[in-house]
């Protein structure tokens, strides 16, 4: 697969200076290229990780970290993606030096086996997860794909019991053995599958994840580990490339990453796939703190609900909102109806929607903090943000309906 170590400015990633001051001096004093682990480039990779990055290297670093040391006896591609385009040049850097590490270990495994790097950078002409995933398996010439995130740290098993889970070779790899013999064994029947889909046993699998949250989650904290224990979470899935050609790839509209994986979940469920669940292949996702204001940054993503509803109108009644959602709505208008009773003088009116107005924002506040931390900086943070959510919320759901052309939903 060819590799590319071009970027192009436009959003800055964060980093940590002195992880990539030692990555730059690593790098150079190894004088391995950026993109390319084990060298043995004439041994076809059946399977490939397609990991997308958002520009942290510390998160990337871990994640590679336990990508490497997967114990799949078969050689596979492990490409590295760019969300969005990276001026400091993060993941590639990053790429470089855990290739540097593995062309010094390279003699003392087989050259069948182990992970192959590769970085492949955002243009800037399409960004967030779903163009990412897109621009890796599409670069990739695997038979077998997964998907995972720089903020998951997958098991060291997670890629043979996934590959075990799909199908790949009827679940074999177990048997095929180690070494040559066994990679062998395990890209014939991946090739199999691939060519005649009879054979093959599933479709897709969804792996486990386990989002490692605080004692006291904070509301951001509590809503990623739901999002994670959902039924279709794309950091951590298996699919075969025949599948991803027939549905055409992700969506690359949704830019946010919830979007994109409702998306392709309810496209799977519409096709008709044979989807299943692989609970051993597991993938830690430890939760970050967010920032005060990370909750009202995230309603961006609702105008994406619209392009949902629009596409899969009965799976979005279904498994997201049974009924539009007129909260946002009805605080809005009270707190409007509030406003004019203020300018016309209009004592009643002013006391009854401003009433409306506080009861429902209060309402929100509850909901809330509901199992999540009651430390006086959450509180105060979720307090003041609930009083222009609802406005905020209103804003990009109309922006989405408009944007799409379909009712509120």
């Amino acid at each position: 697969m060819a590799t590319s170590n071009d970027s192009s400015a436009t959003p800055t990633a964060s980093s940590s200076p002195s992880l990539l001051d030692n990555i730059t001096a690593n790098v150079a004093a190894s004088g391995v290229a950026n993109g390319v682990a084990n060298n043995n480039t004439s041994v076809p990779a059946s399977i490939a990780v397609v990991v997308t990055s958002g520009g942290d290297a510390d998160l990337l670093d871990r994640s590679l970290d336990a990508l490497t040391r997967q114990d799949l006896p078969a050689l596979f591609d492990l490409v590295v993606v760019d969300e969005y385009p990276d001026p400091d040049r993060v993941a590639a850097r990053m790429v470089a030096m855990w290739s540097a590490r593995g062309a010094v270990h390279e003699a003392h495994r087989p050259n069948e086996s182990g992970a192959r790097l590769h970085h492949l950078p955002n243009s800037g002409e399409a960004q967030g997860a779903a163009a990412a995933r897109n621009l890796g398996w599409r670069a990739s010439g695997a038979a077998i794909i997964a998907f995972t995130s720089d903020d998951a740290v997958p098991a060291a098993d997670w890629l043979r019991q996934g590959v075990k889970a799909l199908g790949a070779g009827s679940g074999q790899l177990a048997s095929d053995g180690d070494g040559a013999a066994g990679a062998a064994n395990a890209a014939h029947h991946a090739a199999d599958d691939a060519a005649d889909p009879a054979h093959a046993t599933l479709d897709a699998v969804c792996g486990r994840v386990d989002a490692v949250l605080p004692k006291h989650p904070t509301e951001s904290q509590w809503r990623e580990h739901q999002r994670a224990a959902g039924e279709f979470t794309g950091c951590n899935w298996f699919c075969r490339r025949a599948l991803l050609e027939r549905l055409g790839g992700f969506d690359e509209r949704f830019t946010d990453t919830a979007g994109a994986d409702a998306d392709m979940h309810f496209r799977l469920l519409e096709a008709q796939v044979a989807l299943s669940r692989a609970p051993a292949a597991s993938v830690a996702r430890p939760v970050p703190a967010a920032g005060w204001a990370d909750s009202l940054a995230q309603l961006r993503a609702l105008s994406g609900e619209a392009l949902l509803y629009k596409k899969h109108p009965r799976l979005y009644r279904e498994k997201i909102r049974s009924l539009p959602d007129w909260h946002d709505a009805v605080v809005v208008a009270a707190l409007l109806l509030a406003a004019t009773g203020i300018w016309l003088g209009h004592e009643l009116l002013t006391v009854c929607a401003g009433g409306i107005w506080l009861v429902l924002t209060a309402m929100l506040c509850i909901r809330r903090l509901h199992d999540t931390a009651k430390t006086p900086s959450h509180v105060a943070a979720v307090l003041l943000t609930s009083f222009v959510l609802p406005p905020l919320a209103l804003f990009w759901r109309l922006v989405g309906a408009v944007r799409h052309r379909v009712p509120y939903a």
